[in-house]
């Protein structure tokens, strides 16, 4: 303990010597090493770290034959089609087996698939619906070929009953799913709620496009698993974008989200192994009033480059009078107390092994309810509250990560730097260990955390690069510290 005290009165006194710039913005650029930082060097053995009672296995992915399909399907291959649908305004014309066409209340045209096969949609629909509906073990191929289908009281695209379906976006064509404002629904049922819905597993696949309007609530939806695996995908959502009850997973493609709501969801919590999203690959822009990326238990980002604003960004948080729009629901109405505007966002655990991510949140960047790893990947994060907060463990063990705006920067009740190089400006606490008082927090403000001191409350500083410029504390913690490698600088 006197080697440690000893040093952090070095780090101090060093520290004096830098000047303070006089006001709160700063531009973080990389850091050499000077005056005002110290490199920890020990000779005591190094601790060792304490881990979680759980340690959790990386989320691995099945994928079935037919997930892939990455250049679409040839439709001029008439052995591979059941079924060609021709749409063409308020009429539909079949060639081929497996589907009953028939009128719905409102007028419209209405297909109904009962069969397993491959069936291809042309043509505008101005009015109407495509359903599935067939057997528990059918596997259901629809490639949209140029489709443009509307429905004004539900959900244009509806996926009754299926052992799966699949939404193929041929290569070279643009298509359209759109919705109205005002479904209507069985009495006592709130579901189909989506422009797109599947009550089975759903995949979208393809090089084409698909732009879904959903302006009753959500974009797509599945309440199972719900796989993106190729395609140029644009949602334009009332509430909620893109939606798995149990599992989200976008392997490849290009995805642009713009919604009310959260902007992809996995949202089943009643199975602990559920409620889980991947993120293997692909380009995302997401713009969310609520959450850019919610998962009920666990959300691992492998790589990709996901470019996430949600609730208005950093400059719509808590350091303005109302916080922003913490608070309502994407539908304008009053939203429950767990609402919020985070970036990435787990009840479990977020994992970040790679990838190119930048985030703009109203709430915390990054959050988890019990832990967040990040391994790798490129890391830019502006946040109105937490760049990074895990209520648990918070471990860093590599890649670049730099918050350029937050209230605290990275908080949990353990923190552990094992590599890595991380960059933080915070109005409030550099680094945070959560049994810490946030004393700058004038008048206290959304996602404060005031918690005791526990018996697990420690940071340790192993290695890495940590460049702190904060407005309270440069590194907070009521708990022990212990450094055994590693730059710190603190401004």
């Amino acid at each position: 303990m006197r080697k440690l005290w000893t040093l952090l009165f070095v780090m101090v006194f060093a520290l004096t010597a830098c000047s303070v710039p006089s006001a709160r913005a700063v531009e973080i650029t990389p850091v050499a090493q000077s005056a005002g930082s110290v490199e920890a060097v020990s000779t005591a053995e190094p601790k060792t770290v304490p881990t979680t009672d759980v340690t959790l296995s990386p989320i691995e992915v099945e994928y079935d034959a037919d997930d892939g399909r990455p250049n679409g399907l040839d439709t001029s291959a008439d052995s591979a089609i059941t079924a060609t649908i021709e749409l063409d305004g308020d009429t539909i014309d079949v060639e081929g087996a497996g589907v009953i066409v028939d009128a719905v209340d409102h007028d419209g045209a209405r297909v109904t698939i009962t069969a397993a096969g491959t069936y291809a949609i042309n043509g505008a629909l101005d009015d109407g619906q495509i359903v599935v509906d067939a057997g528990d073990e059918d596997v259901i191929v629809l490639v949209l070929n140029g489709a443009q289908i509307s429905c004004s009281t539900g959900a244009p695209i509806t996926i009754v009953n299926a052992e799966k379906a699949i939404i193929t976006l041929a290569s070279g064509t643009e298509n359209s799913v759109t919705d109205g404002d005002a479904f209507v629904l069985e009495e006592g049922s709130d579901e189909p709620n989506a422009a797109i819905f599947s009550h089975d597993d759903l995949t979208i696949n393809g090089s084409g496009a698909l732009t879904v309007n959903a302006t009753y609530h959500a974009g797509i939806v599945s309440k199972d698993d719900l796989k993106i695996t190729g395609g140029t995908l644009t949602v334009n959502a009332l509430n909620d974008g893109i939606k798995g009850r149990d599992s989200l997973v976008i392997k490849a493609g290009t995805v642009t989200v713009n919604a009310g709501g959260d902007g992809l969801e996995a949202s089943n919590d009643e199975e602990t192994e559920k409620g889980t999203i991947v993120i293997e690959d692909g380009t995302l822009s997401i713009t969310a009033g609520l959450d850019g990326i919610q998962a009920e238990t666990r959300l691992q980002v492998d790589g990709g480059i996901l470019t996430i604003t949600s609730g208005g960004g950093s400059a719509n948080g808590s350091d303005h009078s109302g916080w922003g729009v913490w608070g309502r629901s994407g539908n304008g109405e009053d939203a429950g107390a767990t609402d919020s505007a985070k970036g990435l966002k787990a009840g479990q655990d977020v994992t970040i092994t790679d990838g190119n991510i930048t985030i703009d949140a109203s709430d915390d960047a990054i959050h988890s309810n019990g832990s967040v790893t990040i391994s790798a990947g490129n890391l830019l994060l502006a946040s109105g509250d937490d760049g990074v907060h895990a209520d648990a463990t918070l471990t860093i063990d590599g890649g670049s990560l730099t918050i350029t705006q937050s209230y605290e920067g990275i908080e949990s009740a353990m923190i552990t730097i094992n590599d890595g190089d991380v960059h933080i400006v915070a109005s409030d606490d550099g680094i945070n260990v959560s049994g810490g008082s946030d004393g700058s927090a004038m008048g206290g403000r959304p996602g404060q955390n005031d918690s005791a001191v526990s018996g697990t409350d420690h940071l340790y500083l192993n290695g890495g690069t940590v460049v702190v410029d904060a407005g309270g504390d440069g590194i907070d913690a009521n708990s022990p510290i212990d450094m055994t490698g590693g730059t710190v600088i603190v401004n």
